[in-house]
């Protein structure tokens, strides 16, 4: 969900640095290891936690080569050569990475966000790591919900692209060729214009079944693509199990689920040797496709629609009032751990919302998610005595990041000072996101900050704008309050 370019964004992240260390000389070189970071959405995370590994290794002595798989793919990969010379492999990622070229060496697996808060301890572990073995398993591998929160963001991630184009072109089409009706904005049917609105459309109409297809294929590997994007397009289209409704994304997280499960343990059935070869391409995804269609058709189709249809009803239905708790809630869950799990699912269900007709939830997040890094920003301009000058300097980019809607600019600032900052980014997000949805600022850019009011894809602009604003100066008043305590103690 990214309004900048990524050589911008990767610009502003080298400007965050937080880490105080009190010895910058560079000890003798003890070992080595590599790493690999990357984060569902390959933006904030990936490059903040690649800069995190890079510092600690410097300050630990060692030697390290970090190869990050953000939106513009994978940079300064590792050369067989890298993994071979190095003692141990950190893998710092928040969706599924190929992992079958490190078979053999030690490996630790963790989250972007552990690798940006405890760089160093990772790093004095890793010569105590277990052995990655191959075929996707480690002796400690994921299990259960971790696995299925890694399938879900690997889901995301890949249809993140597919909505943010969309939303950006149903804006500008929207903004530009819009009519006021009494029925809200509408683009003639002659214009060119509505051909934009088209393309759009193909976007928000693909997101189901790409996000299904690679749910599945986190969990079953490509044998499971194939009929992952298929139940995602059955999800998406009531028609096939007889229903008015999807069932939306709730359908395409099931789906791709059942599919990604189904090719795992279907492909550990041995066939004559003769099968085998045509077991990935041929057998799997067929026998998946039709059982799994199957179930999805004729069993759960109907049930999870008339859910969706349900839970849609119930959120429509609620009064200016009730819309502050909402408002409320999702301003919690994006600035509890900024880009993170919470933040994603709060997202996910906003972007279901826009693909319902119901784009206010969005309009929420979109407030939301710029609050913590502006205001953060805002805090170091205005008691800068309370933080370093390296702070400050981060406090700059992470204000700018913030305008661009990337919450993860306060990181850092979490990190280093987490009684003060957290209460501060989560108060600050829910009264921003509580105005939101008072006021009723719809979105239908899945996106947030300043620049989305650029894009006609904001009802109301200048209210957005000054939703956005309250929230930045609450979570700053309340940073720098809680600040004073720490101050006084360090210069006692």
């Amino acid at each position: 969900m990214k309004s900048c370019s990524d050589a911008e964004v990767v610009e502003l992240i080298n400007g965050i640095d937080v880490q105080l260390a009190s010895n910058n000389e560079v000890v003798n070189t003890t070992g080595s290891f590599v790493t690999v970071t990357s984060c569902p959405m390959g933006v904030a995370h990936t490059y903040m936690s690649a800069e995190s590994l890079e510092k600690a290794a410097k300050e630990l002595g060692y030697t390290a080569k970090v190869e990050t798989q953000g939106t513009v793919g994978a940079e300064n990969v590792l050369s067989n050569e890298d993994i071979a010379n190095a003692d141990f492999v950190i893998i710092a990622a928040d969706r599924n990475i190929e992992l079958d070229r490190f078979a053999g060496k030690k490996m630790i697996e963790t989250s972007t966000k552990d690798a940006i808060k405890n760089a160093k301890d990772l790093i004095n572990k890793g010569n105590e790591a277990n052995v990655y073995e191959g075929n996707g398993e480690t002796k400690k591998a994921d299990k259960g919900g971790n696995e299925i929160m890694k399938a879900l963001m690997n889901g995301v991630s890949h249809m993140l692209p597919l909505v943010v184009v969309g939303g950006l072109f149903l804006g500008l089409a929207l903004g530009m060729g819009g009519e006021p009706t009494a029925n809200g904005l509408v683009i003639p049917d002659d214009s060119f214009w509505k051909v934009i609105e088209s393309i759009a459309s193909v976007g928000f109409t693909l997101m189901i079944p790409v996000m299904a297809g690679y749910i599945a294929y986190s969990l079953g590997d490509r044998p499971a693509l194939a009929p992952g994007l298929i139940i995602g397009w059955i999800a998406n289209n009531g028609s096939f199990y007889g229903s008015e409704v999807s069932t939306g994304f709730i359908g395409a997280i099931i789906g791709g689920i059942m599919v990604g499960y189904f090719v795992r343990y279907f492909a550990r059935i041995r066939l004559p040797k003769n099968f085998q070869s045509v077991m990935p391409i041929l057998i799997i995804p067929l026998v998946t496709t039709f059982v799994t269609s199957s179930v999805f058709i004729l069993l759960l189709g109907r049930l999870i629609a008339a859910a969706f249809l349900g839970l849609q009803n119930w959120l429509v239905s609620f009064s200016p009032e009730q819309m502050i708790i909402m408002g409320l809630v999702l301003g919690f869950m994006i600035a509890i751990d900024m880009g993170g799990p919470i933040n994603k699912t709060a997202m996910l269900f906003a972007i279901g919302m826009i693909s319902a007709g119901h784009p206010e939830y969005m309009g929420i997040n979109g407030v939301a998610v710029a609050t913590p890094s502006i205001g953060i920003g805002l805090a170091t301009l205005m008691r800068p005595k309370y933080y370093t000058e390296e702070e400050r300097g981060a406090g700059t980019a992470s204000a700018i990041m913030g305008c661009v809607g990337i919450t993860e600019g306060a990181i850092p600032f979490a990190a280093a000072h987490p009684k003060e900052v957290f209460p501060a980014n989560i108060i600050g997000a829910m009264v921003g996101g509580a105005i939101a949805a008072y006021v009723g600022i719809e979105n239908v850019v899945p996106h947030g900050g300043f620049v989305i009011a650029l894009t006609g894809g904001i009802n109301k602009p200048l209210i957005f704008s000054i939703a956005i604003i309250i929230g930045a100066l609450v979570t700053a008043i309340i940073a720098n309050v809680l600040m004073v305590r720490k101050y006084k103690k360090l210069n006692s």
